[in-house]
């Protein structure tokens, strides 16, 4: 059993305020792959949707998750732009408060992204 804490997120917006950079993110994703390799059947997240169920699955979808922000971050202007875009592509998530508070710390006002 993997109990993850805010590693992994279940049908929820990932916490990327403080993985701003391309490195941190990637970071993020190699510690999911750690955790896979420890073959578990059993995964448990910190975040999801009620009644969603853990499971091995959503160490993929959260590494998806993940790569779609990266590749956001290169197309979005602004906060604003890159919560319509993450919302546009994955709306069935929960949280959409840190989905605006990461797209904030990504996007300061009257700044571009940080690589």
């Amino acid at each position: 059993m993997a109990v993850t804490g805010d590693v992994l997120y279940n049908v929820a917006y990932s916490y990327l305020a403080e993985s701003l950079t391309a490195s941190l993110r990637q970071k993020w994703i190699d510690t999911i792959k750690k955790i896979m390799s420890y073959q578990t059947e059993t995964v448990v997240v910190g975040h999801k949707i009620p009644g969603a169920v853990d499971g091995y699955r959503i160490l993929n979808a959260t590494q998806d998750y993940i790569r779609l922000w990266d590749r956001l971050v290169g197309e979005a202007k602004d906060a604003k732009d890159m919560y319509e875009k993450v919302r546009a592509t994955d709306p069935d998530r929960t949280g959409e408060f840190v989905l605006w508070w990461s797209c904030l710390q990504q996007f300061p006002a009257n700044q571009t992204a940080k690589a």
